[in-house]
């Protein structure tokens, strides 16, 4: 069985990574998008071969990357403000704990915390290796962005500046990743990935 899709769609598929170990992109041809008049390449997606994990190691992985991501309670870090703050956290921890995956070469990684009350969130940057630490005042925001987080110049998102070694366990790992790391500094209100196991 193969399902069609425009090239717009495969974009969308391929960005959200959720089929990533599941379908291949085929190019098959051109057709005409009803909506927008507009010529869009076809894809044909085909089945692949799957690839099962046992459980356990993939919930070993989760609660490996959580201790990585993990902060101490805001209570234990006394004198910090409400708002963004440049993180103390060293986000290589978090990367490390994936042995398949790794920050490509001339990369770094730079931390942003944000805080109101007991409520928490948090983003990880990808910026050039030689890039200084920016305060979060100093950066640009992301206006249409829940909470406005700060930008670095030159900042990239952090899955952009990952690469894996190809292994059908990388893809996965890359999935928890960029979940973890979306739950990086989050607390009460702010988590949202936080049930400690996949069932």
């Amino acid at each position: 069985m193969e399902l069609c899709v425009s090239s717009s769609e495969a974009e969308s598929i391929a960005q959200s990574g959720a089929l990533a170990c599941l379908v291949r992109l085929d190019l098959r041809g051109r057709e005409t998008n009803r909506v927008t008049g507009q010529e869009d390449d076809l894809y044909s997606l085909k089945p692949m071969s799957s690839f099962s994990f046992p459980l356990s190691r993939v919930n070993r992985l989760r609660r490996s990357a959580a201790r990585a991501r993990g902060l101490p309670p805001p209570s234990e870090r006394p004198g910090q403000s409400s708002g963004w703050v440049a993180s103390p956290y060293d986000a290589n921890r978090l990367v490390g704990v994936f042995d398949t995956l790794r920050l490509k070469a001339g990369f770094a990684l730079h931390a942003y915390e944000y805080r109101s009350g007991g409520d928490g969130n948090g983003i990880i940057w990808a910026v050039p290796a030689d890039a200084p630490l920016i305060l979060p005042e100093d950066c640009p925001k992301l206006e249409g962005m829940f909470l406005s987080p700060p930008r670095p110049l030159e900042a990239v998102p952090l899955m952009q500046a990952i690469e894996g070694d190809g292994s059908p366990w990388s893809y996965l790992s890359a999935s928890i990743l960029c979940r973890e790391a979306g739950e990086f500094a989050a607390s009460w209100h702010g988590a949202r990935w936080t049930s400690p196991d996949i069932s």
